[in-house]
């Protein structure tokens, strides 16, 4: 994706992708085809993130974890549209026990946006961010760096 993924960024950074091309194994090609590889790793964290936050105000969260109801009001897009569908492949892996510390009664906020670094479109600078405000909560603005008697580590 190079150069143009770049341009598209800076011009339309929440907005989806152009679908990739479903190319190699089985496996590849079905990662391709989730709203992930259409959608920046640190725009999934921060509607994430603001899935996480509504689930706090509503009594359904404590911050830390977001309910799929939470997830279908942030994730509006196209590429996201089949997460309004019960039984579709995205809905069905976002609820998936991996996902969850609760046995599935909410998904773990932390651990689907790890899942985003690994499967969405992003510099290294951008998912190094994202990955650093997973391992300190507020991220890089509020705390300017991480110790390894940190509490995360």
């Amino acid at each position: 994706m190079g150069g143009a993924c770049c341009a598209t960024r800076e011009k339309d950074r929440d907005g989806d992708l152009p679908a990739p091309l479903l190319t190699g194994n089985v496996f590849q090609k079905f990662e391709q085809s989730l709203p992930f590889a259409r959608t920046y790793a640190d725009t999934v964290a921060k509607r994430v993130r603001q899935a996480a936050e509504e689930c706090k105000q509503n009594g359904t969260g404590n911050g830390s974890n977001v309910t799929i109801e939470a997830l279908r009001n942030v994730f509006k897009t196209p590429a996201w549209a089949d997460l309004a569908k019960e039984d579709s492949r995205v809905s069905r892996l976002i609820k998936h026990a991996v996902f969850s510390k609760d046995k599935g009664k909410t998904i773990d906020a932390n651990s689907l946006i790890l899942f985003a670094i690994l499967n969405s479109p992003g510099s290294a600078i951008h998912k190094s961010e994202v990955f650093f405000s997973v391992l300190q909560d507020g991220g890089a603005e509020i705390h300017k760096f991480l110790t390894a008697q940190d509490k995360d580590i």
